[in-house]
C-alpha cells in the first residue's frame, strides 16, 4: 500500500533515470529491470532510439524478448496476455541437470526440483530461490513457486 502511494507521489509526473544508453549499445538490445514493483524494459529500436515499455507477459513484451531470445516460447492466455514456460526459462539458463550440493534441478525436467541424497529442506528452498532470482535478473520473469513433495 505504502509503495503505491510512495511510487505515484514520486514518479507518476516526473522524469526518472533508469539506466545508461551504453548499457543497451546495439539495435535491438534489451535490458529488463524493476522500479518500485514496475516491470519495465529499456531497448534501442532499429532506428538506434532509446525506449523505455511496461515489462509484462503481453504480446509487446513477448515479442521484445523474443528478439533477444528467438526460440522463446509461449501459449496464448488471450488476445493480449501470453504464458513463458518457466521450464523453457530455467534450461535456457543451463539450469537442467544442475546440483549444488545434494540439491538439484531434474535432468530431464527443469521444473522438477531434487533431492540427491542428503539436502536439506533449506538447501532444496535455496536452490528455487536461486532460479528465481536467475530468471528475474535475466528475463524480469518473477517465477511463482509450487511446492509438492514426494
Amino acid at each position: 500500500e505504502y509503495t503505491k502511494i510512495e511510487r505515484k507521489k514520486l514518479f507518476e509526473d516526473k522524469w526518472v533515470v533508469i539506466g545508461v544508453a551504453s548499457s543497451i549499445p546495439k539495435p535491438g538490445d534489451a535490458k529488463p529491470f524493476d522500479l518500485l514493483g514496475i516491470p519495465l524494459i529499456l531497448l534501442r529500436n532499429k532506428k538506434n532510439q532509446v525506449k523505455v515499455y511496461h515489462n509484462v507477459c503481453s504480446h509487446r513484451g513477448y515479442k521484445i524478448l523474443q528478439k533477444k531470445y528467438p526460440k522463446i516460447p509461449f501459449y496464448e492466455i488471450n488476445k493480449s496476455e501470453v504464458k513463458i514456460p518457466a521450464g523453457w526459462l530455467i534450461e535456457s539458463l543451463g539450469y537442467k541437470g544442475y546440483k549444488k550440493g545434494d540439491a538439484g534441478v531434474h535432468k530431464d525436467q527443469a521444473l522438477v526440483l531434487v533431492n540427491h541424497g542428503n539436502a536439506s529442506g533449506n538447501e532444496i528452498l535455496e536452490l528455487s530461490q536461486e532460479l528465481q532470482k536467475k530468471v528475474k535478473d535475466t528475463f524480469d520473469i518473477d517465477l511463482e513457486t509450487e511446492v509438492n513433495i514426494y
